[in-house]
């Protein structure tokens, strides 16, 4: 298969009756874009992962319903970019939770599936915040020099979502 014929994996996010929504992995674009809008954020998702290094799809629902809570704009962000409406994240903000927690949990499985897990994934965000020459928070970068040690986890990648 060539690069023109790719097409990302989505999933779709019931809104109830006929309405709803597809939602895809998010991007190197769109994890730039959160990490110049949302670094504290950030700050706060690598503190989350610091815990733990294998995540499960419940672990990835708790991890969706933390953000929802604690970082309700990061988390409207995230939804609007994995739809690939990137103005509507007003709109995303006004679902209701469990919808977001859905949505999220949704992006969060393609994401890290795409990129060959959450340890992968971290690698990327922290190779793109050095590149940005962005001032890393020391907890990000404590976070990101244990993750990516090869004694972090304990299962393999392909078991991670």
């Amino acid at each position: 298969m060539s690069l023109a014929n790719y097409t990302p994996p989505s999933r779709t996010v019931s809104l109830g009756g006929d309405n709803s929504f597809n939602v895809s992995g998010l991007s190197l674009q769109s994890i730039e874009i959160l990490v110049r809008t949302h670094l504290p954020d950030v700050e706060e998702l690598f503190e989350l992962f610091m815990d733990g290094g294998n995540f499960t799809t419940d672990d990835l629902k708790r991890l969706a319903l933390t953000l929802a809570t604690r970082a309700p704009g990061f988390t409207a962000n995230v939804i609007a970019l994995g739809a690939g409406e990137t103005d509507a994240t007003a709109n995303a903000a006004r679902l209701p939770f469990p919808i977001q927690l859905q949505a999220l949990a949704e992006i969060a499985e393609l994401t890290f599936a795409e990129v060959g897990g959450i340890k992968k994934f971290v690698e990327t965000v922290a190779g793109l915040l050095s590149s940005m020459k962005i001032k890393v928070p020391p907890k990000v970068t404590e976070a990101v020099d244990r993750m990516t040690q090869p004694s972090f986890g304990s299962t393999k990648d392909s078991d991670v979502m």
